[in-house]
């Protein structure tokens, strides 16, 4: 009797399915984006927000000395 018939791709030789590993770890836990649950995530979105929140006061007195300088150009003193 042949065995040619029977399909291989399923398992493997000790009988193992053969499913994409991408989903687990090697010890079963889920590979979760590290940014949602870690402390080092909530470290690093700390940071964004800080550097967001810099750069957001950065442009808004550059913008507040750019207008000032604009107004000021033409004065007659």
């Amino acid at each position: 009797m042949s065995l040619a018939h029977k399909p291989v791709a399923t398992t493997s030789r000790y009988n193992q399915s053969l499913q994409p590993v991408a989903a687990t770890s090697h010890y079963n836990q889920s590979l979760q984006p590290v940014a949602t649950t870690s402390r080092y995530g909530l470290y690093l979105k700390t940071i964004k927000q800080l550097l967001k929140y810099q750069n957001g006061m950065h442009l808004l007195v550059n913008s507040a000395s750019a207008e000032y300088y604009e107004d000021n150009a033409t004065a007659e003193f």
